[in-house]
């Protein structure tokens, strides 16, 4: 076996320039690869991070009535005891470890009139205080100020924090009020007065071109839910978990009779951009696969062109007693040799090179600014040990099979053609 590989490495240098050729298609396939991976994983991330703490989390739990209709956002299916549900899931000890956070939170579409302008948009109710550890709207205030603690504190004008799209569009300014005709759970029609206390730009427009917020206590009131809420997220430690903590906690509100109407829902369930990202993983490792197939098509034509020009020599050293199969083993060491080098550079370099753009991040302010997309502006790339470990392999996998057809071709070769030929 050493002899063949001796002999593969000293093939290989023969024709160096035909073997650089070959290197340099299969190291460029896999800077590609690392590259997408690295781009891609970013963007999951982000798509995912944002979808969670914007709409989903990483559980959500409602009505089985509001699951049925969820695509409309009704607010008249509403979890009618919400604290005594919390209270009950943190009660659960198992449960409460994986916790990080929880919280209510009512969804209810507006449209927005002033002064002669108007756009459809999405209000949110949430508790001001744990909407500073979820959706962090406190941190992107750039007019104004943050909504109060607890709401409006019973004044006529129920305060709003708006998104700058929104705002600019409407031609609203902090201060500015203005009345709103929405539908309550009692089906009944509701004609609250909103203030602007603050605008805030996230340069996400998921949220600063169709959102604002407002307290929970003043949603319920403007709403008439009598103290429920629409839905109740949870945010995990590990969102990774999420399937086995939704799991746990279905079973344990199937146990109880006052709860029997929630159903558990994880944010792979959930659907929306963070499930579409993730069910779009099997298709990603098909791409990176064919990214290295046609990357490694190059070393099926040099091995090809190699197998035509050492016919005489196959013949010669088949005499001198080499069977098919060390015929068949030499060629395909010389091509996963190269694939090997091909992709230990490519991943090399494409590490390197990803490396600038998980520090810096890939500016796309231009190319998703009017996309209503949860995605960051800036996507930070991500590199995984495991996913440079299987590009590696990808590659030299790769290489072999591409390899098995001009080898396949020397070991089949006659020993009398083979020294006749020219």
């Amino acid at each position: 076996m050493l002899v063949l590989i001796k002999m593969a490495f000293r093939n290989i240098r023969r024709n160096k320039r035909r073997s650089l050729l070959a290197l340099v298609s299969v190291s460029l396939s896999l800077f590609m690869i690392i590259f997408l991976q690295g781009y891609i994983s970013g963007m999951k991330r982000s798509v995912i991070y944002n979808s969670t703490k914007n709409e989903s989390g990483h559980i959500q739990l409602v009505t089985k009535d509001y699951l049925e209709n969820k695509r409309f956002k009704p607010v008249i299916y509403n979890i009618e005891n919400p604290a005594e549900l919390i209270t009950y899931l943190k009660d659960d000890p198992v449960i409460q470890k994986e916790i990080e956070l929880i919280t209510e939170r009512i969804f209810f579409g507006v449209l927005l009139q002033y002064e002669g302008n108007n756009k459809a948009v999405i209000a949110f109710g949430g508790d001001n205080e744990q909407e500073k550890k979820l959706l962090m709207l406190d941190r992107s205030v750039v007019q104004g100020v943050y909504l109060n603690e607890s709401g409006s504190l019973g004044h006529k004008e129920r305060e709003i924090l708006i998104g700058q799209k929104v705002a600019e569009t409407l031609k609203l300014k902090v201060g500015d009020t203005f009345k709103v005709l929405v539908s309550g759970s009692d089906y009944s029609l509701h004609i609250p007065t909103l203030k602007v206390a603050g605008i805030f730009k996230t340069r996400l427009n998921s949220l600063d071109d169709t959102t604002f917020q407002v307290s929970l206590k003043d949603a319920q009131e403007i709403l008439n839910t009598g103290g429920g809420s629409q839905q109740i997220l949870i945010m995990l430690k590990d969102y990774q978990k999420a399937e086995e903590i939704t799991q746990m906690i279905q079973r344990k509100l199937d146990a109880d009779a006052r709860f029997a109407s929630i159903q558990a829902l994880s944010w792979k369930q959930s659907g929306g951009f963070a499930q579409m990202m993730e069910s779009m993983e099997q298709i990603y490792g098909l791409i990176y696969f064919i990214i290295a197939l046609l990357g490694s098509f190059i070393i099926t034509n040099v091995m090809m062109m190699v197998v035509l020009e050492r016919r005489k020599e196959i013949g010669i050293i088949k005499s001198m007693g080499f069977s098919r199969f060390e015929i068949l083993s030499l060629f395909l060491m010389e091509g996963s040799i190269l694939g090997l080098i091909g992709s230990i550079s490519g991943v090399v370099t494409g590490t390197i090179v990803t490396s600038y753009f998980v520090i810096n991040g890939l500016d796309l302010t231009s190319m998703i600014s009017q996309l209503n997309m949860p995605i960051d502006n800036v996507i930070k790339f991500v590199i995984t040990i495991p996913g440079i470990i299987s590009t590696m392999f990808i590659g030299i996998i790769v290489a072999a099979i591409v390899s098995v057809l001009p080898s396949r071709q020397a070991a089949k070769m006659k020993v009398v053609d083979a020294i006749k030929s020219v």
